[in-house]
């Protein structure tokens, strides 16, 4: 067990963002839409533009599990929409010597604050079929599945399943 903190990430925290963002990439390649290959070409503005709201999103949220000076968990949160009651989950990973510390669970708990805070009524997210520690995890946390599977990524066989969590007064 890790004492570990839930911090906040602006774009003043780039290149800690970067670091655990292509780390989180090379360790589970086949749990993100996107891939290291695509991400380590990216420039600094596209770092920081990554950690800011844009015009095409209504708000959001970048967070980071931090022991000590060692970023080891991140999860972001996408509210594409002001009129929308559901965000997006983005990004969720956990470095492997700390799974099982509670931190994935933590990092759920802090986004879910923020969001029902923004009166949001539901969260999404999309995990991989075959990892089933993270379904299992957000099945524990108030998470089921719905819709029909889909594609991780145009270039992959794998298949990823959407889920769902209602948000209530518990969040907050």
């Amino acid at each position: 067990m890790s004492n570990y903190s839930i911090r906040e990430l602006s774009d003043c925290d780039w290149q800690e963002y970067k670091a655990i963002r292509l780390r989180s990439l090379q360790d589970s390649p086949d749990s993100f839409g996107s891939t290291y290959e695509r991400e380590a070409l990216f420039q600094t503005k596209q770092w920081k533009a990554r950690l800011r709201v844009s015009p095409s999103i209504h708000d959001a949220v970048a967070l980071a599990a931090v022991v000590g000076e060692s970023y080891v968990g991140l999860l972001s949160c996408v509210i594409q929409e002001p009129a929308t009651r559901s965000a997006h989950l983005y990004q969720m990973w956990v470095a492997p010597e700390h799974r099982g510390d509670g931190v994935g669970m933590a990092l759920v708990e802090q986004v879910r604050k923020w969001a029902y805070k923004r009166n949001i009524e539901n969260l999404l997210l999309s995990v991989n079929t075959v990892n089933s520690a993270a379904m299992s995890l957000y099945k524990k946390i108030g998470f089921e599945m719905i819709g029909e599977t889909e594609l991780l990524r145009p270039d992959s066989t794998l298949e990823s399943q959407i889920m769902e969590a209602k948000l209530n007064a518990n969040d907050s």
